[in-house]
This record gives C-alpha cells, sequence and structure tokens, in this order.
C-alpha cells in the first residue's frame, strides 16, 4: 500500500517549495478563491477547497498556509548565494573592499592590509579561460615591478576566483597549482572560495573569460583599471597611476 502524502504545509519538500517560488505553481489564493467540491452522498457542498503544491486544502487550512508564507520563502531562500551589500562597481578613489582569503602558499592573506605601504595590482580570473590571459598580466607586472627602482614594491596578486569549484576537488587543483609555482609567486597567488558573485559586480565582470585588472596606491585606494587581453601601454598607465615614477636625475 503506498504512503499518502504529507498534507501539512510544513511537510513540503524543498523542490516543491522552490516550485511555488519559481512561478511552477501559483500561490494560494484567497479564501473563498478556492475550487468548491460538492459530497456525492448527499449532494451538499462542502468548504471551499484551495489546491496549493498538489495538495487539496479547505479554506481554514489555506489561511493557516498564508501565515506560513514568509517561513516558506525562507525556506526556499536557503542555498541561494548572497551578494554583499557594498558590491558597487569600484571607481578610482575609493578603498579596496577587505579580501581574507587562503594564499597558495596555504598563509591566510588578507587586503587591502597586507599590501598597505606598497602600491598593488589585482589580475582577476574567473575561469580556467581566463586564467591564460591572467598569466600573461601577472607574468608582465612582476617584470615592470623588478625593473623599477628600489623601494618601489609593487606587488602583482594573481587572484583566482574558484567559488564554482566542488569542495571535494579543491585541495587537488591547488596541488597542481602549487607544483607549478615557486613559493615566493604562491604567497602572491590568491584563492577566492566565496564571494565570487559579489567581485563580478564590483569589476563589471560581463565576460567569465578575460581578465579584471585592478591598480591602488599605498593606502589600498583603487587608482585604475584594465579589463581584457594584455596590452604593455595599459599597464604602463596603470602602474603609473598608482605609483608615479620618479624623475629621471642625470
Amino acid at each position: 500500500m503506498g504512503t499518502k502524502p504529507h498534507n501539512d504545509p510544513l511537510h513540503l519538500t524543498a523542490s516543491r517549495i522552490r516550485g511555488i517560488f519559481n512561478g511552477g505553481i501559483r500561490p494560494p489564493q484567497a479564501a473563498g478563491e478556492g475550487e468548491r467540491s460538492t459530497d456525492p452522498k448527499d449532494g451538499r457542498e462542502n468548504l471551499a477547497v484551495t489546491r496549493v503544491a498538489g495538495w487539496p486544502m479547505t479554506t481554514q487550512r489555506s489561511r493557516r498556509f498564508r501565515a506560513q508564507w514568509p517561513l516558506l520563502f525562507a525556506l526556499a531562500s536557503l542555498g541561494q548565494p548572497l551578494v554583499a551589500a557594498d558590491a558597487s562597481k569600484l571607481v578610482s578613489g575609493v578603498e579596496l573592499p577587505p579580501l581574507e582569503v587562503k594564499a597558495l602558499s596555504g598563509d591566510l592573506a588578507a587586503l587591502p592590509r597586507d599590501a598597505r605601504g606598497h602600491p598593488a595590482v589585482l589580475i582577476i580570473g574567473f575561469s580556467k579561460a581566463a586564467a591564460e590571459i591572467s598569466r600573461a598580466w601577472v607574468e608582465r607586472c612582476r617584470s615592470a615591478a623588478a625593473a623599477r627602482p628600489d623601494g618601489s614594491g609593487v606587488y602583482c596578486y594573481d587572484v583566482r576566483m574558484l567559488e564554482g569549484v566542488p569542495r571535494l576537488f579543491r585541495g587537488m587543483v591547488e596541488r597542481r597549482m602549487r607544483s607549478s609555482y615557486p613559493v615566493n609567486l604562491q604567497r602572491q597567488t590568491l584563492l577566492v572560495y566565496s564571494e565570487n558573485d559579489a567581485w563580478r559586480q564590483r569589476v563589471g565582470a560581463a565576460d567569465e573569460k578575460t581578465a579584471y585588472v585592478i591598480g591602488c596606491d599605498r593606502e589600498g585606494r583603487v587608482r585604475g583599471t584594465a579589463v581584457g587581453q594584455f596590452l604593455e601601454l595599459e599597464l604602463k598607465k596603470l602602474l603609473e597611476a598608482i605609483e608615479p615614477m620618479p624623475p629621471n636625475r642625470e
């Protein structure tokens, strides 16, 4: 004998709850708007019946269900990614939002705190395809930083947005990356497993397959941005914006 479906609205399955809010099933009707049925034995009309999520509900039960609607909305929202309230697009002059993550080396990293006193360039990628474009930016940024006068100390961060990587595979991904990087570069390779959507909004990410570059001054304030394939002129402009080269005295 099959099990009868439970009629209590609080026992709705998660999939049915989400179905209600995704438009698959309409919300309960107001009292008196439901279907009415007639007792086949004596022809008397029963109480108004509203069908919700496939189950018949009397007017009394429908009222009770409507009272629980906010709870069901909260349940349906569980598991949905939340975007940080301050995820507005970054513009010149604003302070870089806190980024507290794990570096590829295994150390904890926090920006802009860790770069305080140094100009910094963040090269951000949201996919494996973007990593190919980011690599050119990172390598050229580090080469240009090394060629600058002593004391300028530009930090070039390779920022990988990896929230979409399943937890089960994250360790494997990190080990593979670690085998290709010397330790000093691992410390400036940041792995971001949360709030990726917030950063998409901050950099205006319309294309997941390209690089997004942010330049910050010594105080951690954004001074310039760039998007797309590496261009020497773009990097030069960005470095000049965050740390102007001293005049050449000969």
